[in-house]
C-alpha cells in the first residue's frame, strides 16, 4: 500500500466560518478534498493554490486564519511559496485607483 500523506488549507467566510480542504499524496498525486462540500479534484502541480482557489470561489472563503491583522496593516509579506488568492487579488485591484480609468 502506498505512503499517504495529509496536509490541509483552511480560510474563513465573512461570517467567520471555517472552510477546510484536505490535500492527500500518493506518489505524484494529489487528492483534495473539501469538507464543507465534499468536492473532489486530482493535482499532480500547485494543489494548494488549486484548494485556496476552491475555497475563494466556491464558499467565498479568503480570510487566511495563519495571517494576523497587524501582518496585514503593516505589509509583512506572505510566506515563500505561498500566494493570495485569485479572488483577493482581483479585489484589492478594483479598489486601486491606479487601475480605474477615469
Amino acid at each position: 500500500m502506498p505512503s499517504m500523506t495529509t496536509s490541509k488549507v483552511s480560510r474563513w467566510d465573512q461570517h467567520g466560518r471555517e472552510h477546510i480542504v484536505h490535500v492527500q499524496r500518493a506518489g505524484m498525486q494529489r487528492s483534495l478534498t473539501c469538507d464543507t462540500c465534499g468536492w473532489r479534484q486530482r493535482a499532480q502541480f500547485l494543489p494548494w493554490l488549486k484548494a485556496e482557489e476552491h475555497l475563494a470561489e466556491a464558499h467565498q472563503a479568503t480570510v487566511d486564519p495563519t495571517e494576523t491583522k497587524e501582518s496585514r496593516e503593516q505589509g509583512t509579506p506572505r510566506p515563500q511559496g505561498t500566494r493570495e488568492p485569485r479572488a483577493s487579488r482581483d479585489l484589492r485591484a478594483s479598489r486601486d485607483p491606479r487601475t480605474k480609468n477615469p
